[in-house]
């Protein structure tokens, strides 16, 4: 009854999806499985927002868009005490020696990540496919 009142667009616009991502990674929201599919919706806007920016790379494209990129990446690897905690990482992080968000593309080998190797799995992103194909929406 409401949607004949109002129109609703079935696409999320591009420069709403750049704003939500830029609102996500700095104000980090802690409930992030009540935003994971928005979020992994409007970073696939973002990415094709990306493309329309004049520049030959496309990660400074991406960057120029969303300068502070930060991805939620869950607890560990591992079990151990010097796991890391549940946080949102920068993507553009140079430091030396900073942890780098990775996508769990391959459980068998995701389970032999280590701390010290300084990689920690995306909590975002990382749907189930039975769920929601995430990385084919993203590549799309």
């Amino acid at each position: 009854e409401i949607l004949a009142l109002i129109d609703v667009p079935s696409r999320l616009g591009g420069p709403c999806a750049v704003s939500f991502a830029k609102w996500c990674c700095d104000s980090e929201p802690e409930n992030v499985a009540d935003i994971n599919d928005a979020f992994t919706h409007a970073m696939a806007r973002v990415l094709e927002e990306s493309k329309k920016v004049p520049l030959k790379d496309p990660k400074l494209a991406l960057k120029r868009l969303v300068p502070n990129l930060k991805l939620f990446c869950k607890e560990g690897p591992g079990l151990s005490k010097d796991r890391f905690p549940a946080r949102w990482l920068a993507l553009w992080d140079k430091e030396a020696g900073a942890v780098k968000p990775m996508l769990n593309d391959d459980s068998e080998k995701a389970a032999m990540l280590t701390p010290a190797q300084g990689y920690q799995l995306l909590g975002v992103l990382d749907h189930p496919e039975s769920r929601f194909p995430s990385l084919a929406r993203l590549e799309a």
